[in-house]
């Protein structure tokens, strides 16, 4: 038996006022979800999850939660369709119903939870997020990615299809295969998402320069969109699987989110002034470095 981390010892952890639940999709299809609830919650956030993962995020949402919570913001995160405790098998897996099971949840959060509201995408949980995020109503107050997968066909190469079509599935990882619709709905989407999606709220980027399965030019490329935030986490991996990184890119997007939730939050990107965050260490070293590509300063305002 492996010994348990940090994450594991998370899982499952109740922070505020915890209740498991069920959101419907629209095609009638029940996701697992789970709701956390301060006392008087001053906004509310929902968490979509990433490839082959579930509502945990393997532990980084865990954490995330624990933090957003203790700042008195309201979570709801849930299983996509096919993955986790949710219904729906692996292989009919597609962008599109992907798409429909964050609408529900948005709805029920928006239903539900006080305001104003927020997104958080994780890798391909980036993908749904991304594309809908201007569709949503009310309308969301930011969108926050973690190494998102913006560029669908740099993430699944051209190669799947050929093996899809000879068996049905591709098996992508140990514990998750994806199947023929999903391979060739992906085709159907082209170029950066972030180039032709965002931009309409504030959004914040947090990517690590070691990532292999996600480009970070990617990100860069976004970040070129107005009022895009990009922080770059040097020698963080995919996921921020060290718990150093996954620490790192909770506090900076906890910090990111209270600002953005707040009456002076929507900052024009054209006023923003440099932001120094306390840096664990320097870009190239063991130690933690970071840089940010268009910085901002939450703006505190005392009465005269």
């Amino acid at each position: 038996m492996q010994p348990m981390t940090m994450r594991d010892e998370r899982m499952n952890m109740p922070t505020g006022a915890l209740t498991a639940f069920a959101i419907v999709s629209s095609d009638g299809i029940k996701l697992d979800a789970i709701v956390h609830r301060p006392d008087a919650p001053t906004g509310s956030v929902l968490l979509a999850h990433g490839f082959s993962a579930d509502l945990h995020e393997e532990g980084a949402f865990d954490l995330l939660t624990e933090r957003l919570v203790d700042t008195g913001i309201a979570v709801v995160r849930f299983s996509f369709r096919g993955h986790g405790k949710s219904e729906g098998a692996q292989t009919e897996m597609t962008i599109t119903g992907e798409r429909r099971d964050l609408i529900a949840a948005y709805e029920w959060m928006t239903e539900n939870l006080p305001g104003p509201y927020g997104l958080l995408g994780a890798s391909f949980g980036g993908v749904s997020t991304t594309l809908e995020h201007e569709n949503l109503r009310p309308k969301p107050s930011f969108l926050a990615l973690w190494n998102p997968a913006l560029e669908i066909g740099h993430v699944f190469g051209s190669d799947l299809l050929d093996g899809a079509r000879r068996t049905g599935y591709v098996q992508v990882n140990p514990n998750f295969r994806i199947g023929l619709p999903f391979i060739e709905e992906r085709e159907y989407y082209h170029g950066n998402l972030g180039l032709h999606h965002l931009g309409g709220v504030p959004a914040l980027i947090v990517h690590g320069t070691n990532d292999v399965q996600v480009p970070l030019a990617s990100s860069i490329a976004a970040a070129t969109v107005p009022h895009v935030d990009l922080v770059i986490l040097h020698g963080a991996s995919h996921g921020f699987h060290d718990p150093r990184w996954e620490e790192e890119a909770v506090r900076v997007t906890v910090d990111w989110v209270k600002h953005h939730l707040t009456e002076n939050g929507n900052i024009p990107a054209a006023e923003r002034i440099p932001h120094q965050m306390a840096q664990p260490g320097k870009p190239g070293t063991d130690d933690l470095g970071w840089t940010e590509y268009r910085p901002y300063r939450p703006v505190s305002r005392t009465d005269d």
